[in-house]
């Protein structure tokens, strides 16, 4: 997703996290749940994006850096 941050969290991480997927869903917020990890995009330019790191710093990674191997991108 363009001008959008990607994040994940690792599942070993989810107990950590009360309350995450609740509020993905309240605030209309794209995930992907996989086994080992569950992605997601935040817009940089919104107050949600600070919200998030504030909240969650401790557990959440920014992947913006990987590359989608079945795209290519």
């Amino acid at each position: 997703m363009r001008n959008y941050n990607h994040y994940c969290i690792y599942t070993r991480d989810f107990d950590k996290c009360l309350g995450l997927f609740k509020e993905f869903a309240t605030h209309d917020i794209n995930y992907e749940a996989h086994v080992n990890r569950t992605r997601f995009w935040i817009n940089p330019y919104n107050a949600l994006h600070l919200l998030f790191l504030l909240k969650y710093s401790s557990y959440v990674v920014c992947i913006d850096h990987e590359s989608d191997h079945a795209t290519g991108t």
